[in-house]
């Protein structure tokens, strides 16, 4: 008797309802595999047993590592020193799966004739034109593309960052000027929508998102997306982080502490916020880390503008991190963003038939948000507008992220030389560090003016007729 009719034989020691979660899992060989590639299993383990209720007492689906099928053991019949994989985690790889073929469906919905290559192709064309739809059929080609995704999204990162040290005092484009604005445009959007490709549910850990024969292994997601600059592409590098989990915490708590520009600092403590709200298990650790400044404010020669920024987090990061009004001020302040947008639309949208601000919907203002975070967010007020965002953005999934074909066509998008100038802005806003105010104290009335005239202040620059 053959392994599978020997399995067969067997499925009278189970549940009718267990015997068919096991015959499930007997036609659907696309999902054992995903199962036994997913579950790292040791070098000398030839079977695997996977658990059809409990854990330890079973009953249990034995599986030899090439697929075939063994046996079924009842309830109590222990599985020996096979490895186990739980009944949670049979569902956890399922779910994915069945995502994928969603995912699938959508592509082939969008390209019947099977060329999915031009789908592809949008990653690079769209720009900010990228609709939901659109990313739920590239989604289908993820296990394909996020090998590639996580390459391509930091040689497009360096490609940009060049790019632009060309013309960052650029200040009116002309000609070939105009054409180079607009490639760091389509870069930068390109890098934001690889980054979409690199996170998700599925990623199992830091492992995913690291490539060893890249020139710095050490969580390139975070380090590509600091570089970016734009709104757009740092929110979902966060987002990305935050999908991950524990094991992006040390990269994250490494780098906050030895960031030592503005940039670096805004991305890590991104990354960090969209830990501790995705994955409230780490919420403590990340916690300890953000109550201690970066190594750089410490510093006897720090520039002042740390010192301010210091301030601010230390007003603002308990807020976010409170699980009730950390989420309360990020939905408040989405959407008055989300609402305010809706303003500008023309009379007669229907997204402008909202009253107030608390009646717009989240599920509308986030995917405009992520959009239109450049000319929404000031480069000056980016960063603490961003990080009260955080709460919402981290629990959210991929196609959260981006707006309905619907929504899409109110106002459309796409290039134009305001939105690269804007973008410009952002990266020379993280150039250089702003320089602190200064004011001169102002002598009394009756002291010498300082303009050196001899005579006394109230009767010089002081005075009201001046």
């Amino acid at each position: 008797m053959g392994h599978d009719a020997h399995f067969l034989s067997r499925l009278d020691r189970v549940s009718a309802q267990q015997a068919d979660l096991a015959l499930r899992l007997y036609r659907d060989e696309e999902l054992l595999c995903s199962l036994l590639d997913a579950e790292r299993l040791p070098a000398d383990a030839e079977r695997v047993a996977i658990s059809l209720d409990d854990k330890d007492l079973g009953p249990f689906v034995v599986v030899a590592r090439n697929g075939k099928f063994v046996t079924c053991l009842g309830r109590g019949m222990h599985p020996r020193n096979r490895p186990v994989i739980t009944r949670h985690r049979l569902e956890e790889i399922a779910e994915h799966v069945e995502g994928l073929r969603r995912h699938m469906a959508a592509a082939r919905e969008l390209r019947p004739d099977g060329k999915l290559g031009s789908l592809v192709e949008r990653i690079y064309g769209a720009g900010d034109r990228l609709t939901r739809e659109e990313m739920d059929g590239l989604l289908g080609l993820k296990p394909v593309l996020a090998s590639t995704s996580l390459q391509l999204l930091v040689e497009d990162t360096g490609a940009a960052a060049k790019s632009v040290a060309v013309i960052l005092k650029l200040r009116r484009p002309r000609g070939k000027e105009i054409k180079q604005l607009e490639a760091i445009w389509s870069l930068t959007w390109a890098v934001a929508h690889h980054t979409v490709l690199c996170g998700g549910e599925e990623v199992a850990g830091v492992d995913a998102l690291v490539r060893p024969d890249l020139p710095d292994p050490r969580f390139a997601v975070l380090r590509a997306a600091s570089l970016s600059r734009a709104a757009f592409a740092s929110l979902r590098a966060a987002w990305c982080v935050g999908t991950v989990g524990r094991p992006a915490l040390e990269a994250c708590q490494t780098d906050y502490r030895e960031a030592t520009w503005p940039v670096t600092y805004g991305s890590t403590l991104f990354a960090l916020l969209a830990l501790a709200w995705r994955h409230p298990e780490v919420a403590d650790d990340v916690r300890r880390t953000l109550a201690k400044p970066p190594d750089v404010v410490t510093k006897p020669d720090a520039h002042p503008y740390w010192g301010q920024l210091w301030n601010v987090h230390c007003e603002l990061v308990p807020a976010i991190l409170d699980r009730k009004r950390g989420l309360e001020q990020a939905e408040s302040t989405l959407r008055k963003l989300g609402f305010t947008w809706a303003q500008q639309l023309p009379e007669g949208s229907e997204f402008r038939s909202y009253p107030s601000h608390e009646e717009f919907p989240l599920d509308l203002a986030l995917p405009v948000i992520m959009r239109d975070a450049v000319s929404v967010f000031s480069p000056m007020n980016m960063l603490w507008t961003a990080a009260r965002l955080m709460p919402v953005i981290a629990r959210a999934n991929e196609l959260d992220l981006y707006p309905s074909r619907a929504l899409a066509r109110v106002r459309p998008g796409g290039w134009s030389v305001q939105k690269g100038m804007r973008l410009l802005d952002c990266w020379r806003q993280n150039v250089a560090l702003p320089e602190p105010t200064r004011v001169e104290k102002r002598p009394g009335p009756n002291q010498p003016c300082s303009c050196g005239s001899g005579k006394k202040y109230k009767r010089c620059c002081g005075g009201l007729g001046r």
